[in-house]
């Protein structure tokens, strides 16, 4: 059976001063994203493994190691910047030679949380308490782009502001404002991500999933 690998910047590489719920959330971030591309891949005929690796120094790391083996590997990362400067990231990461396995989250993996509102609403309806609930959280999301959720200035920041704006989470018996943090909730908000939606606004997801169709069928031969 073909092996098809994904090096993910995200998560962490596991270490003995790790906590026990730190190292178990960043399992279920690779999980997350496990799932999210088997909505459209079947893997029953291919072995998809992801892989997390903390920063993207670890990442491209990883990566340039798993690509002297097998021209399979790919790698999923941040580019923290605007979709034209992609080639720059490339470049400064000299990976030219790897260009076509590398794909971009753009600007930030959370601005494929904030293309699916609804995604947000799905994942904390039963876990925390809406508030301003008049306000449509797709109409405020909106708001922090002109054409393309590829515009968002860092998402992560965008994303940790509207969630405590409107949710709360409970602490003891004091309801306080939700506080994003990566490893506790992108699990839940990756998974509840409609991946066809993802093809359809994001060019490097579709170019992702391409790659692992591409492969998927090949024989294993290293």
């Amino acid at each position: 059976m073909v092996d098809i690998r994904i090096v993910i910047e995200g998560g962490i590489v596991p270490h003995i001063n790790d906590s026990a719920a730190t190292i178990n959330n960043s399992e279920k971030l690779r999980e997350s994203f496990h799932k999210l591309f088997s909505q459209i891949i079947n893997p029953e005929s291919f072995n998809l493994i992801i892989e997390m690796k903390g920063g993207f120094e670890q990442a491209i790391m990883s990566f340039k190691e798993y690509s002297k083996l097998d021209q399979k590997t790919s790698i999923l990362i941040d580019l923290d910047g605007v979709s034209s400067s992609k080639q720059d990231k490339i470049v400064d990461l000299k990976i030219e030679n790897l260009a076509e396995r590398v794909f971009f989250m753009i600007q930030e993996m959370e601005a494929w949380i904030l293309s699916q509102p609804e995604s947000i609403e799905k994942a904390y309806k039963n876990r925390y308490n809406r508030q301003r609930v008049k306000i449509n959280l797709e109409q405020e999301i909106r708001k922090l782009y002109r054409d393309h959720p590829e515009e968002i200035l860092e998402p992560s920041v965008k994303l940790k502001v509207l969630l405590g704006r409107y949710y709360v989470e409970m602490k003891g018996n004091r309801k306080k404002d939700k506080k994003y943090g990566k490893l506790k909730d992108a699990p839940m908000l990756i998974e509840n991500l409609d991946i066809n939606k993802l093809i359809r606004t994001f060019d490097d997801v579709n170019s992702l999933i391409n790659h692992i169709q591409r492969y998927s069928t090949e024989p294993n031969t290293g």
